[in-house]
């Protein structure tokens, strides 16, 4: 009951919270209809054509049906592409507000703990709960609004650009929603043992820009071990339930598509080793469990810092 009544808490926080709105939603989908009508400007069906055309005779029977299949598949693994990066952005965003409630949140469960059943474990885990929930409703709209609009940019609504699984797309956004609960739990309670309250506005914003720095790099030139950090492996995931796709770690993100075997072939361009998601899962989960540990080893050590010195 504890854990649910804290949740209950903390999810209604951070629903009326209008930073969570502006910047895990609406600051999204503005990149989202940037990353369709003005970074995806030049992407039209007849730069393809002249691009298919380089590779396959434009008299060929069939060509005109290959092209559409062409199109189909590049406008979908466009939209996955974006999604993916968005999803990974929305959660970071999530992670400033949750540095601070975590940060504040060491104070009442001192006295909590001290004059109730309630114990650090239980508080943390309703506070997990709620992070995962409003990361869900988050990736909902999110998910909601890029299906409208690339659809409508590519397809004028004739089509729609749905997810290949939308199951696994939500899974990967809950868990990412735990990763990024720990991660800023880990990041608090640093400012807290260090006893440094002036530093919480700049470590907020860690997530954030790490975020944002992994994820640009892992879209446009990253591959190898960048694609193994956690940032970059929720992307991933997210990216291969959203199209389908297999993952190569040798490819930035934007040049993923190369592993769908058809359109490579179309386009004469080479295949390359995959991953199994598998991997990708374990990997992501050894992310979580090292800060789950550093989380705690703090948690313990910050009970020695006074009050004054984390309000001061």
């Amino acid at each position: 009951m504890a854990i649910l009544r804290t949740c209950k808490f903390y999810l209604r926080s951070l629903l009326k919270d209008p930073y969570y709105w502006f910047w895990a939603v609406f600051f999204m989908l503005f990149w989202l209809v940037m990353g369709a009508f003005v970074f995806g400007s030049t992407m039209t069906k007849d730069s393809l054509r002249e691009e298919l055309a380089s590779h396959i005779p434009s008299s060929m029977p069939g060509f005109e049906s290959i092209l559409e299949d062409a199109w189909s598949k590049t406008t979908f693994y466009y939209t996955a592409g974006w999604y993916s990066g968005i999803a990974l952005y929305s959660l970071a965003s999530i992670a400033i507000g949750l540095v601070y409630y975590v940060y504040y949140s060491t104070i009442p469960i001192r006295y909590l703990t001290k004059y109730s059943r309630a114990s650090p474990t239980r508080f943390y885990a309703g506070l997990t709960l709620a992070a995962v929930t409003v990361s869900l409703v988050a990736a909902g709209i999110l998910i909601a609004s890029t299906i409208v609009v690339y659809s409508y940019r590519f397809h004028e609504l004739s089509k729609l650009i749905l997810p290949k699984n939308l199951l696994g797309v939500f899974a990967t956004t809950a868990v990412g929603g735990v990763f990024t609960f720990f991660f800023s739990t880990t990041l608090a309670l640093l400012v807290v043992v260090l006893r440094k309250p002036k530093l919480l506005g700049m470590i907020s914003f860690v997530p954030f820009l790490l975020s944002y720095a992994l994820g640009m790099a892992g879209i446009y030139v990253g591959s190898g071990l960048l694609h193994l950090s956690p940032f970059n492996l929720i992307m991933l995931l997210t990216y291969h339930y959203y199209s389908g796709t297999s993952i190569a770690l040798d490819l930035p993100a934007t040049m993923m598509w190369r592993t769908d075997p058809e359109l490579s072939s179309w386009l004469g361009t080479t295949t390359h080793q995959t991953v199994d998601p598998l991997t990708l899962w374990l990997i992501l989960t050894a992310w979580i469990l090292v800060f789950v540990g550093a989380a705690l080893a703090l948690l313990r050590v910050q009970k020695g810092v006074s009050v004054e010195e984390i309000i001061s």
